[in-house]
This record gives C-alpha cells, structure tokens and sequence, in this order.
C-alpha cells in the first residue's frame, strides 16, 4: 500500500467515514483494494464511493453481496487502469517508431525568463515565493546551478529545469 494511505488508514478512527468518487481513485489495484476493504472492516468504519455503494461496517461485518460487489467494481478499476497505460504505452511505441522524442523537453535556464529568476534571487527566507515555489532563500540566491525550478509556459504546461 502506498504510504501516505497507509497513514490515512493507520489515523482512521471507528466510526469515520472514508468517502470517495469512484474505486479507481482510492485503490489501484484489486488486491489494495481488499486490504482496505479489511481495515474498514476491522475498525468498523464506513466506505462511501458517490453515487455507487456505501458500505457500513460499524458492526465489524460486512455482508457477502456488497463484498463481492465492491470487489466486482475493483476488478473492473484495475482492468480499465491496465488498458489505459497499455494504449499509452503502444501510442509511445508508434511515436517512437515514427521518429517523436518521447517525454518532457529539457529545459535550460536560458528558457526561464530573467524576472522570473530575479524574483526567486531576491526572497526572503521566510517569504511567501520562495515557500509557495519551496525554494529555500538560500538555493535562490546561489549561483543557477544548484536549484531544480518549474516554470509554466504561456499555455499552462510545466518543464523542470536546473536552475
């Protein structure tokens, strides 16, 4: 299980409510899925994924038809995450194949605007660019190569570059 819900299911409380959009976003794999299935269970807790199921476990018991249903959707989460990444993979390939560099576009400092950079140099350590961009006062005000920024380009997209 992913750490950071493992610390969600470790501080989850009986009696909480584990809420939810579809069963694709809280588990990626069936196998996760039953894990937490379990803990909901055992602390007695309650998993609601809108508009589909709601299972409630405050007795400590869960019935064999909402199981195998929440199961059932699992599987088909897990079956629908697997043809996704494999019709990215294959797109990639024939990308490839026709010649398409595959991934991000290396960035250079020279692609970063001066304002940009001149901005980041003059924070203070406690200022509110250097801790929204969490960039340290003392990275920002080094010589541009020790400091990994992302920049956006007028269309929105991000590229990390060295800085």
């Amino acid at each position: 299980m992913k750490e950071q819900l493992s610390l969600f299911l470790e501080a989850a409380q009986a009696g909480d409510t584990i809420l939810t959009l579809e069963v694709s976003r809280l588990a990626r794999s069936t196998k996760q899925l039953c894990e937490i299935i379990e803990c909901v269970k055992v602390k007695r807790m309650r998993l609601s994924i809108v508009g589909s199921i709601n299972v409630d476990c405050a007795n400590g018991y869960l019935d064999p038809m909402t199981n195998a249903f929440i199961q059932m959707s699992g599987v088909f989460a897990e079956l629908e995450l697997r043809i996704i990444r494999e019709r990215v993979r294959s797109g990639m390939r024939n990308a490839k194949a026709k010649g398409a560099k595959i991934g991000r576009p290396q960035t250079q400092i020279e692609d970063i605007p001066q304002a940009f950079l001149r901005i980041i140099r003059r924070s203070n350590p406690g200022s509110s660019t250097c801790q929204s961009l969490r960039v340290s006062a003392t990275s920002a005000g080094q010589q541009p190569t020790n400091m990994l920024l992302f920049w956006s380009n007028k269309r929105g997209k991000d590229y990390p570059c060295r800085a």
